[in-house]
């Protein structure tokens, strides 16, 4: 099947519940090839596909359950425009929660943490969407809605490899999750307020040493920003490329090695957290106690990261390859 006909079928059957795709690209193929001569050249295909129209409206005429809060043309645009604006909207108004409940005047701990964050994403949230929303109730409703007229040059290219596809959802939990955990851990350190600690008598022993945490904040600033980096990568490329892998293992290695780095810090462990494991975990803190036992549990550490850096670089490697060995079989 000419190219041109299995991209425009693509951009009709996309906008379709998945369970009709397959169905309605059949018929459409069908009577593709049905209105065009036996030997259509590319001329030919191009003004039929013309003639047909706008994918768009086409995929509304097969849609069993017609929408129209938003015009059928526009909804699609509609949809998306908004998944995007209420995520990033959401995780600003999340970030200027945890600034908000740092300078709070009853004192910051991390129920207010919480508070304003929730909050924060809730109400930007909702403004987000009720904007976006009114936004295209005007564009549909002004001169700015005049139907655009269409052409083949508008059909986007049909997806290579779906296995080496990276869902935008996916990407959009990692900035998120990023952004949320860089500024609340950084707050905890700052604030004095740990999520790990153990309770010794009337003392809260934090396992880390304060001024070796301090230090850290540098680290994790870069390792954040790269990871933000990368992601911006695959909201871009939308699925896996070899640029988008060859900058995700250079990542890889270096919040690997950053992490390593951080571990090798002889002053990492609270002095007082491993007093505490010797008089408390008897067995444990034993073992802990003796000479190069710690810098073994370190390195066991170490190992673990290297494992999951080696497992993301190797998952990566895979779809890449599923991504070109489709591109090359297209």
């Amino acid at each position: 099947m000419n190219q041109l006909i299995e991209r425009y079928i693509y951009d009709v059957t996309r906008r379709l519940p998945e369970k009709d795709r397959e169905e309605v690209g059949r018929e459409l193929a069908a009577s593709i090839m049905d209105m065009l001569p036996e030997e259509a050249g590319e001329q030919h295909i191009i003004e039929g596909l013309t003639q047909l129209g706008d994918p768009r409206l086409m995929a509304e005429e097969y849609r069993a359950k017609p929408r129209y809060l938003i015009s059928p043309a526009r909804f699609d645009d509609y949809l998306l425009v908004l998944k995007i604006v209420v995520v990033i909207v959401a995780v600003v108004f999340a970030c200027l929660g945890v600034f908000s409940a740092i300078f709070d005047q009853r004192g910051f701990s991390f129920s207010i943490l919480m508070e304003f964050v929730i909050r924060g994403s809730f109400l930007g949230a909702v403004q987000a969407a009720m904007w976006v929303t009114l936004t295209f109730v005007i564009i549909d409703h002004t001169r700015f809605g005049k139907k655009r007229s269409w052409t083949v040059a508008n059909l986007p290219e049909k997806p290579v490899a779906k296995k080496s596809a990276i869902s935008r959802s996916d990407t959009v939990g990692e900035v998120i999750a990023t952004v949320f955990f860089t500024a609340l851990f950084i707050v905890m350190i700052i604030r004095h307020e740990w999520l790990f600690a153990l309770v010794s008598d009337a003392e809260i022993i934090n396992p880390f040493d304060d001024v070796a945490l301090y230090r850290v904040i540098p680290y994790l600033v870069i390792v954040s920003v790269l990871s933000l980096g990368v992601a911006a990568l695959k909201l871009y490329y939308a699925r896996w490329t070899v640029p988008l892998f060859i900058v995700n293992t250079v990542y890889n290695v270096i919040w690997v090695g950053i992490a390593i780095h951080i571990l090798s810090w002889p002053d990492l462990i609270n002095p007082a957290f491993r007093h505490f494991l010797v008089e408390h975990m008897n067995a444990f803190g034993t073992w802990l106690a003796r000479e190069g036992q710690e810098g073994r549990f370190q390195n066991g550490f170490a190992i673990l990261m290297i494992a999951i850096a080696s497992l993301d670089t190797l998952t990566a490697t895979v779809n890449t390859w599923k991504g070109r060995k489709g591109a090359a079989t297209a």
